[in-house]
């Protein structure tokens, strides 16, 4: 996970400790989620922020679009990789 220094304050998190940066990335993200209501605008809003997002400028950040591109399709092939090991993919 990625996150700004400011960000990871506001999580309570240290970016630094590879638990705690998953922890807040992940409840950023839940957070962004439950803010903007779908998965789209959630990751646009991690990726350039909700500022971005409510004024739809993310919309012209070719960062943001691959991202929001890029992210599901990585979730949906490590799932199924995790499948195919017998792993747990929820």
């Amino acid at each position: 996970m990625q996150l700004m220094p400011g960000t990871a304050r506001g999580l309570g998190v240290d970016p630094y400790d590879p638990a705690q940066n998953i922890e807040g990335g992940t409840k950023y993200l839940a957070i962004q989620l439950n803010r903007f209501g779908s998965l789209e605008l959630a990751l646009a809003a991690y990726n350039a922020g909700p500022g971005r997002v409510l004024n739809l400028r993310y919309l012209y950040i070719s960062e943001t679009q691959n991202y929001i591109r890029n992210v599901p399709a990585l979730a949906s092939k490590y799932q199924r990789q995790f499948a195919a090991a017998g792993l747990p993919t929820n």
